[in-house]
């Protein structure tokens, strides 16, 4: 079965879905590590088409880790999905933004930088894998070393050790629910520097959002926040800040929050918060690739 999952740092709703927590709305609650893999395919005259080569090469070499080194592990592969429909539409409608920042224009309200230009794909592939342990093994450290290897001549290859933060759930995820992530962009060291921005990040955005109200749909929402200081600069990276997850409760859902009037105007307000931590957006939309025996 396949999921579909949307990936940006600032879209019309993912900055909507934050903490509600007990007695600290918006606090973040530690879940543990992740190993974060992000690839973009560069096609040279000759190679495999993406999906030959997403299909024949990518699927059974992260299946192969899973099952050799990460075999405790819960492994997602999430690969880009541009032919799915209602969730297209979505993605398209985020990538050039016309609706949004007509929508704000027409309230009055200041259209942010991120709407004024057209957003274009980064990633082909996101592969997250939870990790039941702090410490990685040798053997893993080995395994994501030979992905490296492996990878980097057909691509553009990022991976992190991230530490995980569960701010808002409603209940478990249902097959009629759609998963969305956003990956944050570090600021230039000049505006502020990356430890501060991950604090303000996991500290303050969440308790801001929930201030300013959680849309129904939102079921849950957690921060994957890259690791400051890598265990081995020859496998990890830092180039990310981090991830953001959430589960919404349908397509349609998705649709009608890219649009609503109301959700916009609480966007905006968030969107100059992000300006904090975080740099420009990136969209895209993706399936769930089951990595079956």
């Amino acid at each position: 079965m396949k999921k579909s999952m949307l990936v940006s740092s600032l879209s019309a709703f993912a900055l909507l879905s934050t903490t509600v927590l007990a007695d600290d709305p918006g606090a973040p609650v530690p879940v543990g590590q992740s190993v974060i893999v992000l690839f973009k395919y560069q096609w040279k005259l000759g190679d495999p088409s993406w999906q030959d080569y997403r299909d024949q090469t990518l699927v059974p070499k992260i299946r192969d880790l899973k099952n050799h080194a990460f075999q405790n592990a819960q492994v997602r592969f999430l690969s880009e999905d541009s032919d799915n429909g209602v969730i297209t539409l979505a993605g398209n409608l985020s990538r050039t933004w016309p609706a949004e920042a007509a929508v704000l224009a027409a309230s009055g309200l200041p259209v942010p930088a991120p709407y004024e230009k057209p957003l274009t794909p980064v990633l082909d592939v996101l592969v997250k894998m939870d990790l039941p342990s702090a410490t990685l093994t040798q053997a893993q450290l080995d395994a994501l070393r030979t992905l490296r290897q492996d990878l980097t001549p057909h691509g553009r290859v990022n991976i992190s050790e991230t530490h995980n933060y569960q701010c808002y759930k409603q209940r478990e995820a249902r097959d009629t629910d759609v998963f969305m992530a956003f990956t944050n962009q570090w600021l230039p060291d000049s505006v502020k520097s990356r430890r501060d921005q991950d604090t303000y990040w996991r500290e303050r955005h969440g308790r801001f959002a929930v201030g300013l109200g959680l849309p129904k749909p939102v079921i849950s929402y957690g921060q994957v926040h890259v690791d400051l200081v890598q265990p081995d600069n020859q496998i990890f990276d830092t180039d990310y800040e981090g991830l953001s997850f959430e589960t919404i409760e349908s397509r349609d859902s998705i649709l009608r929050m890219s649009t609503d009037p109301g959700a916009l105007a609480t966007n905006a307000e968030l969107i100059k918060d992000e300006q904090n931590f975080t740099g420009a957006p990136n969209m895209l939309v993706f399936e769930e690739i089951k990595l079956t025996p």
